[in-house]
């Protein structure tokens, strides 16, 4: 998540001189980013999402289990990570449980459905599922790429070719290691062309954010 402070300046060149005082927040858990956004913009501040293709359902309805081998596949990754210790997914789905034994509601039961597609879509290879779309449903595919970008004029940014760690190739997730990336490796990854359409569009994201 950016947020940033309104400059009331124009006639810049270019976005990158428009660059002020900004803040990066690393956030963490289903429906975090709603929260921090009403949050934020409570103190006047311009507040922008870049999200993982993990957060598609924030533009759009996406249904995972369509893809039934990387559904399958994505189930048995998930549950290993949930249990891993300070995992945030699995405080948020134990709570989510806690809620329907309480009460098995219909909103406590869809937001516990809600909840493990959304931790399910975090354990998914997305370049491979977003690379079968395309080829074998394209009008699925166009609906997608659509939504995300009628998106950006919400402040939202969904990737559209997977994760931040395919973009900036890292092994790991966390900002440690984008930091990591920013200090040692930034200037090769500028002409690396393996990840010529991953800088295009960061960039483009950018310029929205930064105009």
């Amino acid at each position: 998540m950016v947020l940033k402070e309104h400059s009331g300046e124009a006639g810049a060149e270019s976005w990158q001189k428009q660059i002020q005082d900004f803040e990066i927040f690393n956030i963490k858990g289903k429906g975090a980013r709603k929260v921090w956004t009403e949050f934020l913009k409570g103190f006047g501040l311009a507040v922008y999402f870049i999200g993982d293709w993990d957060n598609i359902s924030e533009v759009a309805q996406f249904d995972l289990a369509k893809y039934t081998a990387a559904y399958q596949k994505s189930i048995a990754t998930a549950g290993a990570a949930v249990q891993q210790k300070g995992s945030a997914d699995g405080s948020a789905l134990f709570a989510a449980i806690d809620k329907v034994l309480a009460s098995s509601s219909p909103d406590n039961m869809k937001e516990l459905r809600n909840l493990k597609d959304y931790i399910v879509r975090r354990s998914t290879d997305f370049p491979k599922l977003i690379e079968h779309i395309k080829a074998n449903d394209i009008t699925e595919w166009n609906r997608l790429d659509k939504a995300i970008d009628d998106s950006y004029s919400q402040g939202v940014y969904v990737l559209r070719q997977g994760e931040l760690e395919d973009y900036i190739k890292i092994q790991g997730k966390g900002l440690d290691q984008v930091i990591e990336f920013c200090q040692t490796r930034f200037d090769t990854w500028l002409t690396d062309s393996s990840v010529a359409s991953h800088r295009t569009e960061l960039l483009r994201v950018l310029g929205e954010i930064f105009r």
